[in-house]
């Protein structure tokens, strides 16, 4: 069980957490090469500043997640509920998401530039034209974003 534990400055490299629990556990400025977690409980897991590359993150629960500040290379994250995730401020350039939550996400400051999130919720995200520059949307998430900024679509075309 790794709930609730503390680290700092730790590097992992060449490991595979299948359901483990790391629920409220502070991990602040850790270093993760070639890291798989699958089926994770990670709510409220806190790793600021960490530097992450090669890392699979598959069928886990990451809500209320902080990884603000951190810069993630060639990061996936399959099926995962990230629901009030706190991003802000973090490098996700080079992150893949397909078919997570990441409703209510906080990703103020964030690079998306090549990030694809056609597939998955991002309803009352934090994120702006600045954060999406570069990034896929489907056609419901970007009516969805125009619309939180106040402009109103007309879908009928005037003759």
């Amino acid at each position: 069980m790794l709930s609730n534990t503390e680290f700092e400055e730790m590097h992992l490299d060449d490991v595979r957490f299948n359901s483990c629990d790391f629920a409220t556990a502070v991990w602040y400025k850790t270093v993760w090469h070639r890291v798989e977690l699958v089926g994770c409980r990670m709510t409220g897991f806190m790793a600021g500043e960490a530097y992450l590359q090669d890392v699979l993150f598959k069928d886990c629960l990451l809500s209320l997640a902080q990884l603000r500040f951190s810069t993630m290379k060639s990061v996936r994250f399959e099926h995962c509920d990230l629901s009030e995730v706190d991003l802000l401020e973090a490098d996700l350039s080079d992150v893949s998401f397909v078919d997570c939550n990441l409703r209510q996400a906080e990703l103020t400051g964030t690079r998306l530039a090549g990030v694809d999130l056609s597939t998955c919720i991002i309803d009352g995200a934090r994120l702006g034209a600045k954060e999406l520059r570069g990034a896929t949307l489907n056609l419901p998430q970007a009516l969805a974003l125009v619309e939180s900024m106040g402009i109103t679509i007309q879908t009928n075309s005037a003759s």
